[in-house]
């Protein structure tokens, strides 16, 4: 009788110990889940190996083109590989081989991007005018106010910031300089920026152009702020590399999004589905109609191999008590309707 109290206490106390395990598992999950950062960029181009380390995760592993990139992720490039990746907000990095760095954590209110160099080579290009952007290294912080600039930063942390186009401040706390074109300094460990130094771009090392993009797609929207519950057009297009429609692209893109409820419609919205979907264009452009059940922030994302991937911000607003015009294209041209919504 002892002997069977035994077991059942060694069956209840086993019993226990998976539970436990069970519901540390889901809790870590769970709160892995909660750490979700905002989506801060997309994989627009690799060339050899590029691996990201997902915020909140303890692992490595290989990135795609078309790949959501997240605040708090930390990306690397291997040996003779090179990538690019694509703001939400139009910057556009080139990374060199050999690279390291992560996204930062930025405060919703600071609208910026920021990134941490550890080791390796980064070619800003700002597409946006009036956009805040950081590149932050061991030994000193580039903020720009300006469109292309160059970091290297080698294993002891030394940085060399240069200049191509427009105006970079670089500064740390023993001291500042300000960059114009063609102009670099030279950070050295624990010392202040060195002053600007002339350079000749025609003699600087061209890596960049090795990250090869033939041409770009672009998302149209007609306002970024829509209402929950209401169908509205997507225009998706290919630009070629002189920002001309491509009319001779009629390939599949594929369409993403970071939301799990928006949807989509290929036929005039007889028919609904969720992402992702691969979309063909016909003479470089196709129009798409979405709709989100709910109020939120999401992305769509098109992107294309060898292309520069769009990205669009849509905020889905609850509806609020008034008129609000709808305008419907069918065959048989476009009609409008009024709708008046109780919040």
């Amino acid at each position: 009788m002892n002997g069977w109290k035994s077991k059942k206490v060694f069956l209840g106390l086993a019993i226990a110990v998976v539970s436990l395990f069970v519901f540390s598992l889901i809790y870590t999950t769970t709160c892995r889940a909660e750490e979700k950062t905002n989506v801060a960029a997309i994989v627009t181009s690799i060339s050899g190996t590029l691996e990201v380390f997902p915020h909140g995760t303890e692992k490595w592993v290989k990135a795609r083109k078309g790949m959501f990139l997240y605040e708090g992720d930390q990306l690397k490039t291997g040996a003779n590989s090179r990538a690019a990746i694509t703001f939400a907000n139009g910057i556009e990095l080139k990374i060199n081989e050999n690279s390291t760095f992560t996204i930062q954590i930025t405060e919703e209110k600071e609208m910026k991007n920021a990134i941490d160099l550890l080791i390796g080579e980064i070619f800003s290009k700002i597409m946006i005018k009036g956009v805040k952007f950081e590149m932050h290294t061991p030994v000193a912080v580039a903020a720009v106010r300006g469109t292309e600039f160059n970091t290297n930063v080698r294993k002891s942390g030394l940085t060399t910031v240069l200049v191509y186009k427009g105006i970079v401040e670089v500064w740390n706390e023993l001291g500042s300089v300000t960059l114009t074109e063609a102009k670099k300094t030279v950070v050295q460990p624990n010392q202040a920026p060195q002053p600007p130094q002339e350079v000749d771009l025609g003699l600087e090392p061209k890596w960049e152009e090795e990250v090869e993009i033939k041409g770009s797609l672009n998302i149209e929207l007609e306002s970024s702020l829509q209402v929950a519950g209401l169908p509205f057009w997507l225009t998706i297009e290919v630009l070629d590399s002189k920002d001309d429609r491509n009319l001779d692209f009629k390939e599949e893109i594929l369409l993403t999004s970071t939301s799990g409820t928006v949807q989509f419609s290929l036929d005039r919205g007889r028919s609904w589905r969720t992402f992702p979907t691969r979309v063909v264009l016909k003479r470089g452009w196709t129009e798409v109609m979405l709709k989100d059940s709910r109020s939120e922030k999401l992305t769509v994302s098109a992107t294309y191999p060898d292309l520069d991937s769009a990205i669009a911000d849509i905020n889905v607003v609850p509806a609020k008590e008034k008129d609000l015009i709808l305008k419907i294209r069918d065959g048989e041209g476009e009609k409008t309707l009024r709708l008046k919504f109780k919040r």
